[in-house]
């Protein structure tokens, strides 16, 4: 409101609406705010064609567009070129190990905890996990590890450029997730 009074444009980048195809319906609660204010947005982005066609047929702003940000470039990873060996020998990975792998801030929605459990309650030894990110709680998982033992088999990355390389250095890629409380 205080841009509009100020006659500063609003550009709003939707990073996903919350009400989608299969959600929870108390996640519906947010469509008519978001019908409403969009009668106040200059320009509405959108990232997903899901939420354009919807912001497009129902909602009031002035102008959308759509910047696919949901989806993954394939070619990036199946192009990708790499010396598998020297790349596990740099994460400190064996090259026969199975290795877990995730990509994401390092915080409670993302659930490394759970995986960081799950490993350590393995019998294979042969089974690593490797984190890239960053987050708050790299700390405590660190902390974890030692306390259970595993800190040899868990490889905190940090932030990486070379994800499609680690992608195609390993055998499985596992997500791990954080499931939302109804």
């Amino acid at each position: 409101m205080a841009a509009r009074k100020n006659q500063i444009p609003i550009i709003y980048t939707a990073h996903g609406f919350h009400f989608f195809e299969g959600s929870p319906m108390k996640n519906w609660l947010f469509y008519p705010i978001e019908k409403i204010l969009s009668g106040y947005t200059d320009v509405l982005v959108t990232i997903n064609q899901e939420d354009y066609n919807r912001a497009n047929e129902h909602f009031n702003m002035k102008n959308i567009k759509y910047i696919p940000g949901v989806g993954l470039n394939t070619s990036k990873f199946r192009n990708a070129v790499i010396d598998r060996k020297a790349l596990r020998s740099e994460i400190e990975v064996p090259e026969d190990a199975i290795m877990m792998f995730s990509v994401g801030e390092i915080s409670s929605r993302k659930n490394h905890e759970t995986a960081i459990r799950a490993l350590a309650k393995t019998v294979n030894k042969n089974l690593y996990y490797a984190i890239c990110g960053q987050g708050e709680l790299e700390p405590y998982l660190k902390h974890l590890t030692k306390e259970l033992g595993i800190e040899n088999r868990v490889k905190f990355l940090g932030f990486r450029k070379d994800i499609a390389q680690l992608c195609k250095s390993i055998r499985y890629l596992c997500f791990f997730h954080h499931k939302e409380k109804d």
